[in-house]
C-alpha cells in the first residue's frame, strides 16, 4: 500500500493486491473512516456484510465506516485507488 495523500481528515493512495489468498476471507473495518475505491486494474467481487458486488476496472465503491469489507480477486492482480475520509455527519 502506497499512501500518496494525506491532509486534515482525509488520506488517500493505491493499493495492489497479487496473492488472492492475502485478499479472500479477510475482512477489514474502517471504524472512523468511510472508505472511497476506485478500480484501476483487474476483476473482483467486493463483499459488504451480506452482499456481494462485482467490481471491474473503472468501478467506484463507497464503503462506510464501521462496515465489514472484503475483496475477493479473480485475476492475479487488484490495483485500486482508496480514499479514506472523514464521516461527515
Amino acid at each position: 500500500m502506497a499512501k500518496y495523500f494525506e491532509g486534515a481528515g482525509f488520506d488517500a493512495g493505491m493499493v495492489e493486491f497479487r496473492d488472492k489468498k492475502q485478499i479472500k476471507g479477510k475482512y477489514v473495518v474502517h471504524g472512523d473512516k468511510d472508505v472511497l475505491c476506485y478500480v484501476v486494474e483487474g476483476m473482483d467481487v467486493l463483499r459488504l456484510k451480506d452482499q456481494t458486488q462485482k467490481i471491474v476496472p473503472g468501478s467506484i465503491c463507497y464503503i462506510l465506516k464501521n462496515t465489514s469489507c472484503d475483496f475477493i480477486a479473480n485475476l492475479p492482480s487488484l490495483r485500486l485507488f482508496y480514499v479514506l475520509t472523514d464521516t461527515v455527519d
